[in-house]
């Protein structure tokens, strides 16, 4: 069964791009907390269905009510979205878990990838790659681009936002939750909403796989990948104008696990 858990992580994600008015990012934020929290109220699979329902048709309507100026919000706001994202999460698997509303008997497991990738296999870095500090990843920054003075942190996850010379976005994510595992991380990168439409995706070298996102009214693309290391998923996600191409657009598809 698909884990309608990520539909909540991707709605912070997408917010990203902007909240266009009344109380922007911060009635948003008032927004994803009251969902939360009726999650976290509920005890079987109906409840959390409705309220995942509920937090469905708010997207939507956010998205067509998105105005030409987005608001950004900063990152005070976006890491306060993704811890909130992330206790979401963990409701909605408690109540999924709590009782199927009726049905005869469980659905059986997806079965597996018909060739997945060796277990712990590692794949060189491209040439002249960066390497985190913890040792965890490596990616080809482009030219321009600066790693973060230090990585941020909130329960589960570990970020680096990169810095830049043209003003797009470079961040890689790793989860340290056993909860993200490496199918829900994959379904991250075809999630669609408030106008984000997946265009392209396929895999790449090293068990990888990537998407690719454009908004034809905001004329924003994004490019997003995920490895598995370990037990822990590492995601990378770019985003930039259609006016201002990232250099290159690919970036994310050089991240690997050392």
């Amino acid at each position: 069964m698909k884990n309608l858990t990520i539909a909540f992580l991707a709605a912070a994600s997408l917010m990203s791009f902007g909240c266009k008015k009344k109380g922007g990012a911060g009635e948003a934020m008032a927004k994803m907390s009251e969902f939360k929290d009726k999650m976290c109220a509920c005890k079987d699979k109906k409840c959390a269905d409705d309220v995942q329902d509920q937090m469905n048709k708010w997207s939507a309507d956010s998205a067509k009510n998105a105005g030409d100026k987005p608001e950004k919000p900063d990152e005070k706001t976006m890491k306060e979205m993704q811890d909130v994202g992330t206790k979401y999460g963990e409701c909605m698997a408690k109540a999924m878990s709590g009782g199927d509303s009726g049905s005869a008997a469980a659905k059986p497991a997806d079965p597996p990838p018909a060739n997945p990738p060796p277990a712990g296999a590692k794949v060189a870095c491209v040439d002249g790659a960066y390497k985190d500090p913890s040792n965890t990843y490596c990616l080809k920054l482009p030219e321009g681009y600066k790693p973060p003075a230090k990585s941020e942190k909130s329960e589960g996850k570990v970020w680096d936002a990169f810095d830049s010379d043209d003003n797009n976005e470079l961040t890689v994510t790793v989860w340290q939750d056993k909860a993200m595992t490496f199918d829900i991380a994959k379904d991250h990168l075809y999630l669609e909403g408030n106008g984000a439409k997946v265009v392209d995706k396929g895999e790449f070298e090293g068990g990888g796989f990537w998407s690719k996102r454009h908004n034809d009214e905001k004329k924003e693309t994004s490019i997003n990948t995920v490895i598995q290391s370990g037990d822990k998923q590492i995601e990378c996600s770019t985003l930039y104008s259609d006016d201002q191409p990232q250099k290159p657009g690919d970036v994310c598809k050089t991240l690997r696990a050392l």
